[in-house]
């Protein structure tokens, strides 16, 4: 696939049969008593994963796109993290380690002869954004993938019930994760003390809050505006409705 919008068609038998395994293997190897994936790109395929997983919850973060935009540049001129590698090799199949090789060093080169030192690709990809990252700035490209992000997981969550659906914003879970995380748990019908809680939460920090229109220059500002503004309007500034 060129992108990563699956569809519910795309979940296959066999395809619901094989991811369905894998979790299962997961969660024999685990005393916890639920699987967390937090893959970015199952943002863009909502519709897909409820196929596989009908009975799971969704926990949708959203946060501010001026921050994402931010944080996101970084990750697309970031240089290779080996320890990160290592954890993800983990959990990709034998057979797919020669493409995802060989993916991996095509990128890094491209990184290394790009005028911004980019990668060809970082994160979710939606429709289109490997011809708009041929066209576009980097800015503009973390602006159009928060958006691409943000709006069809908003737009595809709100077709699910609401008992399996929890959503916050990023700003506020930072500035009270006790306090959220104890309602998170409400919601799954869970309840651990209150000192388990607190540990849990001990280094969750809100210093990156701000960060997008502290560290972005005015032009910067000035050209991922007309993306961010519209879709913050939309989605993020009426975030404070959902509990």
């Amino acid at each position: 696939m060129p992108h990563d919008e699956f569809s519910e068609a795309q979940a296959r038998p066999e395809v619901k049969k094989y991811i369905q395994r894998e979790f299962e293997k997961l969660q024999r190897g685990s005393t916890g008593e639920r699987i967390i994936e937090k893959t970015c790109a199952n943002s863009l395929r909502v519709p897909f994963l409820k196929s596989i997983f009908p009975e799971a919850h969704f926990i949708h973060i959203v946060r501010d796109g001026y921050d994402v935009t931010h944080s996101a540049m970084q990750r697309w001129t970031s240089s290779v993290e080996i320890d990160y590698l290592l954890k993800k090799l983990k959990f990709v199949p034998l057979l797919d380690i020669p493409f995802y090789s060989w993916s991996f060093i095509k990128n890094r080169v491209k990184q290394a002869v790009s005028r911004e030192k980019k990668l060809a690709q970082w994160g979710p990809i939606y429709k289109g954004m490997l011809s708009d990252v041929k066209s576009k700035t980097l800015a503009e490209v973390c602006a159009l993938q928060w958006t691409a992000c943000l709006k069809k997981a908003s737009e595809d969550l709100k077709q699910l019930p609401d008992e399996q659906v929890i959503s916050l914003r990023y700003e506020d879970f930072v500035s009270d994760p006790y306090k959220h995380v104890h309602n998170i748990l409400g919601k799954l019908g869970k309840s651990y003390a209150d000192e388990r809680i607190k540990t849990a939460v001990a280094s969750v920090s809100g210093r990156s809050v701000g960060k997008g229109r502290s560290k972005l220059d005015n032009k910067t500002i000035k050209n991922v505006a007309p993306i961010i503004d519209p879709i913050m309007a939309a989605y993020y500034d009426k975030a404070t409705e959902i509990h």
